[in-house]
């Protein structure tokens, strides 16, 4: 008697469940061949290749013909080989047999000028992959300016994330190339704290290095007070932008600020100046992340109470990383509902009308947050901001 094979959609729902699952999608490879197929799909699917890694996941692609076009997401850390001949030629290789890569994260790698000069298959093939993501973090570059002429050549490329730039010469000390052809990109992530050189080169080049006018999504990490002004200037420069994104940051609230927000608004403003504000009027969506209720949290309070025009803004999202709960002192302040009602006054003014969903995510990560502190901290979130409750704009969650 011959078994009939269950329906491959219901199997391929079952491989999906345990896409997370990387040994039991290992099991799934070696158990069937009508598993296979969607266990590689997840498997292959965002693959890290080191210079030890290298040659033998070259192999593993070279044996399949399906392998390559299943691998989107490739992460490069080059680290102390960054440099050696062997691991360039490798990774050309590799890279010219990955045609379906859409995302490419580096770490840790020289590129510009010595790359072109010395290793030029290897740029070569860096150029041509067809991503349209590319993310950086402690590559190194001669300078700003050079990082951007490499980077007009990826014609395809539309969201670029850089963490930590690597400068081996300032701009000063090089001839400038030529203008590029600037890139079209639709979402830009930048590192203020680790490569606030390649931010200012961006807005004081003559000729433009990124059309910022087609950025759709602006994201900044390691914003300071004195960051803010410079944040201000790109959110000028992009009329299409539509969400803006705060991650970790060292904003501070100015106390003096917040007392004469209470009783002269203009007196806060001129204290505040042109940099000390950000115009968020135009856009849809705004996500910010805050490590300090009393400062960080407070900070983002008085710049909706300076906001007297109307706004856009449809959804603010507001993440709470809830790092050393319990042990740090800073925690007690997040459940003082003075300070959520003061939140819940300035998203509630006539300005926001446009609002429609205030979400408060509660981010505990791997911080072993406990439950006894995660339920009373939503409940003086919800009793805190009744406004918001009241009007359905309120979502708190974890």
């Amino acid at each position: 008697m011959t078994l009939i094979p269950p329906p491959q959609e219901l199997l391929d729902a079952i491989v999906d469940e345990l896409r997370l699952d990387q040994p039991s999608l290992t099991a799934c490879c070696a158990a069937s061949r009508l598993l296979r197929p969607r266990a590689c799909k997840h498997l292959f699917r965002d693959v890290t290749v080191h210079p030890k890694s290298c040659q033998s996941l070259y192999r593993l692609v070279r044996s399949s013909r399906d392998i390559p076009r299943f691998i989107l997401v490739l992460r490069v850390y080059g680290g102390e080989f960054a440099g050696s001949d062997q691991w360039a030629k490798d990774l050309a290789i590799l890279f010219q047999a990955l045609r379906n890569v859409k995302e490419l994260r580096v770490h840790s790698m020289i590129w510009g000028s010595f790359l072109t000069k010395h290793k030029p298959s290897l740029h070569e093939a860096l150029i041509s992959m067809p991503i349209t993501s590319l993310h950086l973090d402690r590559v190194c570059f001669s300078n700003s300016v050079e990082l951007f002429s490499v980077l007009s050549q990826i014609r395809s490329l539309k969201r670029f994330s850089l963490g930590t730039f690597i400068s081996s010469h300032s701009v000063s000390q090089l001839p400038l190339p030529s203008p590029a052809i600037p890139l079209m990109l639709r979402e830009l992530t930048l590192d203020m704290e680790n490569s606030a050189g390649v931010v200012q080169c961006l807005l004081s080049q003559a000729h433009p290095l990124i059309h910022l006018q087609n950025v759709e999504v602006l994201e900044v990490h390691g914003c300071s007070n004195y960051d803010v002004g410079t944040v201000r200037s790109i959110v000028m420069r992009c009329p299409s932008l539509e969400h803006l994104i705060f991650g970790q940051s060292h904003l501070c609230t100015s106390f003096k600020r917040t007392f004469l927000l209470q009783f002269d608004p203009s007196a806060a403003l001129t204290l505040a100046g042109r940099n000390g504000t950000l115009d968020i009027s135009r856009l849809k969506y705004l996500t910010v992340t805050i490590l300090d209720c009393s400062t960080q949290l407070q900070w983002w309070v008085d710049m909706f109470l300076m906001l007297q025009c109307e706004c856009q803004i449809e959804v603010i999202t507001i993440v709470v990383e809830m790092r050393g709960w319990g042990n740090s002192p800073g925690s007690a302040a997040f459940f003082q509902a003075a300070r959520w009602r003061a939140l819940d006054r300035a998203l509630t003014s006539p300005a926001k009308a446009s609002l429609r969903k205030v979400v408060i995510k509660l981010s505990t990560l791997d911080y072993s947050v406990s439950e006894d502190l995660l339920e009373p901290f939503e409940g003086t979130i919800y009793r805190s901001c009744s406004s918001l409750r009241e009007k359905g704009l309120l979502q708190v969650v974890t």
